[in-house]
């Protein structure tokens, strides 16, 4: 089920990052506040070109095959082979397919006049699932993603969205109404409504902070909610109405709402990021000049709703904060020209660069 989730996610960012050309120069480091001169995006050609990229624990090594100076795939030793690439006359990256669990995907990239990412859409196994907007700020860097996703798509993951809160909340959840979604079976929750956006801080030529917001709204009634989970989901002045609430609206739909706010803070060295300009795997390095160094995720959780009761409403709802999300360090080993060479995050778990002679 967390491989399912994986891929759903992985392929919703697929058409996320919108990279500057690299430019084959030294990294400005984050504090240096200089804007580069964008040549538009979707150019990788990196001066010093991936060969091979090899892990410690058990993800498949990836072979990069180039063709002159387009990267035309990655291929893996797994059932699914690799990922493929096409270019527009100017050598900017049009479409990224790949079939992962015998479902072909394929994004395919838009362009502005001025040459930056304007959007992206998704297609999964025939249908159109998702597609992005993408925002630039005056220095021509990403700003802003907004992205709608089909509603079978949404419907399907609701179907892990048990395993998705239970992973995000792990211990967290205490007494918090968001155990009911933790447990509730996919057949109780329809969904209505939902948002998904994201927003981009730049320190100088790297990503400094993201900001993740996402709202679903999902129905269900108050005879599905087990009666125990009731008790937490409403405030305690409100309990006494408890049973009249379940007597009187026990199987009139409910929409509820589930947000998630996430912001993720990263650190970088000073050193030549060799992922600069390449989005086609999901990667938040692909945006930035140089290499991150720490990554620190926190947010919260907030489930709720009203309930109409004619002469009085009964709320629903609590905060609940999430584990630590995406939160890691890395330390490098470097190639004579300031590369990374290997790379050793906070669990001792490697990975390791080789670049084409």
């Amino acid at each position: 089920m967390k491989k399912i989730l994986t891929i759903m996610c992985a392929t919703a960012l697929l058409g996320f990052a919108a990279c500057n050309k690299d430019k084959n120069e030294p990294g400005n480091g984050g504090n240096s506040g200089q804007t580069e001169t964008v040549q538009g995006e979707g150019i990788y050609n990196p001066a010093v070109k991936i060969d091979r990229i090899s892990y410690s624990d058990t993800t498949p090594d990836q072979i990069w095959v180039w063709d002159g100076n387009r990267l035309a795939s990655i291929m893996t030793d797994t059932e699914d082979g690799g990922i493929d690439f096409e270019y527009t006359s100017e050598d900017r990256l049009q479409t990224i397919e790949a079939s992962v669990m015998g479902a072909d995907i394929e994004a395919t990239l838009s362009y502005n006049a001025q040459k930056l990412i304007s959007g992206a859409g998704v297609n999964v196994g025939g249908i159109d699932a998702l597609s992005a907007v993408m925002t630039h700020n005056a220095q021509n860097k990403l700003s802003h993603i907004s992205l709608d996703a089909d509603d079978e798509l949404i419907n399907m993951l609701l179907t892990l969205l048990p395993s998705l809160m239970g992973d995000m909340l792990g211990d967290s959840t205490g007494d918090s109404p968001l155990n009911y979604l933790t447990a509730a079976p996919a057949s109780k929750l329809s969904l209505e409504n939902k948002s998904f956006e994201a927003d981009f801080v730049w320190n100088g030529n790297n990503v400094a902070r993201m900001i993740v917001n996402a709202s679903l709204t999902l129905s269900t009634t108050l005879n599905e909610i087990p009666t125990e989970l009731l008790q937490t989901m409403v405030p305690e002045e409100y309990r006494g109405m408890i049973d009249l609430a379940v007597s009187l609206m026990g199987d009139t739909p409910i929409p509820v709402q589930l947000t998630v706010a996430d912001t993720v803070d990263y650190t970088y060295d000073n050193k030549k990021n060799p992922l600069k300009g390449f989005f086609g795997q999901v990667s938040i390095a692909a945006l930035s000049t140089n290499n991150i160094v720490t990554v620190s995720g926190h947010g919260n959780a907030n489930i709720s709703a009203t309930i109409d009761l004619g002469i009085t409403t009964m709320p629903l709802g609590q905060d609940t904060p999430l584990n630590d999300l995406g939160s890691n360090s890395y330390n490098y080993t470097y190639t004579a020209n300031g590369y990374p060479s290997v790379v050793t995050d906070a669990d001792g778990n490697t990975t390791t660069y080789t670049y084409k002679e």
